[in-house]
């Protein structure tokens, strides 16, 4: 796959994950519809774009890394009201048991994705600094001629 067909796997990907139409993605990102519908059909991406859908794509990490760790201060805190209150029922503590395996579940999940976004990002980057490095030595090049 080359670099082109895997940013358009990735920005479907994001734009899908995010339900965005093309309309809001376009929005966000800041470039015109009809060039988003370009770019997803197959024109190569500009680096302004390649920026902006990265800095998009850190940007839902947070987010996702955030309400992973809201979820789970709500369950740790349920979780500690179950064991402090020996009271509740069975199915409390069944109920409670079962949303702290739900959200490791889901955290886990989440650190894979957030994983795969990584080496992503890093393969990105060591293409584009060869590409850097392929630039510097046609720039030499024409220099000496």
């Amino acid at each position: 796959m080359n670099t082109s067909e895997n940013f358009v796997n990735r920005l479907r990907a994001w734009r899908e994950r995010k339900k965005f139409t093309q309309e809001e993605a376009a929005r966000i990102l800041g470039v015109g519809r009809t060039y988003l519908n370009q770019i997803e059909n197959g024109r190569p991406p500009g680096d302004n774009l390649v920026a902006r859908f990265e800095a998009a794509e850190r940007e839902s990490e947070r987010e996702v890394t955030d309400e992973c760790s809201l979820q789970y201060t709500a369950v740790n805190s349920e979780a500690g009201r179950v064991q402090e209150n020996p009271v509740l029922s069975e199915a409390e503590m069944e109920k409670a048991r079962i949303d702290q395996m739900h959200l490791a579940a889901k955290l886990r999940a989440e650190a894979r994705e957030l994983e795969v976004t990584a080496e992503r990002c890093l393969a990105m980057s060591k293409r584009l600094n060869l590409e850097a490095e392929a630039l510097e030595r046609n720039a030499e090049t024409k220099q000496a001629e």
